[in-house]
């Protein structure tokens, strides 16, 4: 409807691409919160992990994570030491 108002020249596009920006945020947020909703409930999170869809998994991940640090390895070649990854949380 936006899109078409602004089409037709009764929206400019300072009213519209802003309306739509934050409508898509809105339509995120939903989203994630649509996903970690349908988490089956057991008593840990870890062990409904294995069941969870990708899709659920993604969501999830990105509603509480923000990032994910890897520090430098004190030496070249080796496994990888997970003690250097530090989650940065939201």
């Amino acid at each position: 409807e936006l899109m078409g108002a602004f089409q037709e020249g009764s929206l400019s596009g300072s009213v519209v691409f802003p309306t739509v920006q934050s409508l898509e945020a809105e339509a995120r947020s939903l989203r994630a919160q649509q996903a970690v909703a349908a988490v089956p409930r057991v008593t840990s999170a870890p062990e409904s992990w294995p069941d969870l869809m990708t899709s659920q998994k993604r969501e999830i991940v990105s509603t509480y994570l923000s990032a994910v640090m890897v520090r430098p390895s004190q030496a070249k070649g080796g496994p990888f030491d997970p003690e250097r990854a530090e989650a940065v949380w939201r």
